[in-house]
Formats: C-alpha cells, sequence, structure tokens
C-alpha cells in the first residue's frame, strides 16, 4: 500500500479513467493533493479527495506539484498527451504513472527512457491485463487467436477517442491490452500483418517464434476479450479493471510496476500494424 509520506496529483481528472484511478487510490489510502482538468466536472473527487487542489491548465499544475513536492503524477489525459505530461511531471520532480498507451510511437518511448534516465524519475505504464498473463506459461503453440472487441456507443466516434491524431487509432486505443498479452504470452514477434481493415474493426495476423496468431481487434460488435489456441483459453471479458489497477498500484508502492523498458516489443508492434492499417483502410 501506499506510504503516507507518498502524495499523488491527477492531470485528466475529469474523464472516465481518472474515476477509476481516483476509487483505487482512495481504497488504498493514498493522499490526492490536487487534480487538473481544462473541464469542471470533477465534482465526483468530493467523495474521496474534498481537500484537493483543483487546477485548471497545465502550467499551474506542475508548478503545483513541484512547489509541494508531489511524489508521483497521474496522467489520464488524451493519448497523445501522454508524452508531454510525463515529461513534464518528471521535470517537476516527480514519479509518473500513466494510463495505456504510454506513447504512441518507438521514438517517444525511446526519448521518455532517456529523460526518465536524466531526471533519475520513474515512469510506470498502467497495463492492469499484466497478472492475467502471468497466470499461464503458453510459448509454443500449433496456432491461436484473439479477439478483442470493445463495445462503444456513438459518442465514442465523436470523442476524442475516435480521432486518429489523437488516440492512436483503435489499435492503440483498445488492442494495446491483448497485443500486449500476446507479447507476453509468445514473446517478439517475427513479423505483423494487417488483413483487412472494415471501419472499426481491423484483423491481422502476427508471426512468433513458435506461434502464428490471427487476431480481431475493434469497437464494432458484442464485447468479446478472448486468448484461445489448443490447449489454453484466456478469458478477459469479465476481468474486474479496478482490480487490476488496484495490483498495478501496489507494485508501483513495491518499486516493481510496468517499467519504460518492458513496453518496448509492445509499443514497436502496434506502431508496425498501426501504420499498415492507416494506409490499408477498407481492404478486404
Amino acid at each position: 500500500m501506499p506510504r503516507r509520506s507518498e502524495t499523488y496529483a491527477i492531470i485528466g481528472a475529469a474523464g472516465y479513467i481518472a474515476r477509476r484511478h481516483v476509487k483505487v487510490l482512495h481504497s488504498l489510502g493514498a493522499d490526492v493533493k490536487a487534480i487538473c482538468d481544462a473541464h469542471d466536472n470533477v465534482g465526483y473527487i468530493e467523495g474521496f479527495f474534498p481537500g484537493a487542489e483543483f487546477l485548471r491548465s497545465d502550467e499551474p499544475f506542475f508548478k503545483y506539484v513541484k512547489d509541494h513536492k508531489i511524489s508521483r503524477v497521474v496522467v489520464c489525459t488524451p493519448n497523445h498527451l501522454h508524452f508531454n505530461h510525463c515529461v513534464s511531471a518528471m521535470v517537476a520532480d516527480a514519479d509518473v504513472v500513466c494510463e495505456k498507451p504510454l506513447v504512441l510511437s518507438s521514438a517517444s518511448l525511446f526519448d521518455l527512457a532517456k529523460i526518465e534516465h536524466d531526471t533519475k524519475r520513474n515512469v510506470y505504464a498502467i497495463l492492469q491485463l499484466r497478472p492475467e498473463g502471468s497466470k499461464y506459461t503458453v510459448r509454443s503453440a500449433p496456432w491461436a487467436k484473439m479477439n478483442y472487441v470493445a463495445t462503444r456507443g456513438k459518442w465514442y466516434e465523436n470523442s476524442w477517442k475516435g480521432q486518429f491524431d489523437q488516440s492512436g487509432g483503435v489499435l492503440w486505443n483498445i488492442g494495446i491490452h491483448g497485443f500486449d498479452l500476446l507479447c507476453q504470452l509468445f514473446g517478439k514477434p517475427r513479423s505483423a500483418a494487417v488483413e483487412s481493415t472494415h471501419g472499426n474493426i481491423i484483423k491481422g495476423r502476427i508471426k512468433f517464434p513458435k506461434c502464428t496468431v490471427q487476431w480481431t481487434v475493434g469497437t464494432d460488435g458484442a464485447a468479446e476479450r478472448l486468448i484461445w489456441g489448443e490447449d489454453f483459453c484466456m478469458n478477459l471479458t469479465t476481468t474486474n479493471p479496478d482490480a487490476g489497477h488496484r495490483r498495478a498500484y501496489q507494485e508501483i508502492a513495491a518499486g516493481v510496476g510496468n517499467r519504460v523498458s518492458s513496453l518496448q516489443t509492445v509499443t514497436e508492434l502496434v506502431e508496425t500494424l498501426s501504420d499498415i492499417s492507416r494506409w490499408n483502410e477498407d481492404v478486404a
């Protein structure tokens, strides 16, 4: 559990995912000193940290972080802002807890690692399904399939999540968890391909050293998060998301969270698939 001396500040506090972080931090007895968002629909904080300062923009927020020696900044902003907010937190002498995807390119991941080293701060990524993958010892299989589909309403396409330049697209915003688990199960991919793209449903194939995986990722259709093969089945559809975030914070407090270096393989994979799909839309 977080030590008494550990303090937190959350940027992107009005968003959906920030509420989960606040709930989990409160349950762990953490101390959230400040929240930040351009929007003011953050009244839910009353039920958890009523004394938290509320700031409306980046500059005063990170000044507060530095002046008050905040231990960790939690980044819950739109994906394209993650890199800059992680850097600003480290410059303000705070460690970082960042929602997925940590960054949207392998170049940004490299730069983040360098800044982490230079500032002597730590960046932790939230990939709350990794503990599920650790329950399996699959490294080879005759075949495997992954369906990672999340049901989303019309709001999704009209929010930042539906804008490629802000979210990185469905492979980064939805598929990152599934692809991360595949790398956890089968290792570093040898090759990857996108075979069809129809709206928000993308299908393809990944060749690992000892397994070839057919995958489907998207937001159209019934929710289903399955990875299966001849001798195993990982059903993630009913996984408790609060439990995953709670465990992530416990690991971070113990100094064993998901570090930047552990995301290199999945970042390179999703970047490759995203580049292919972007230039091959509506391919049969």
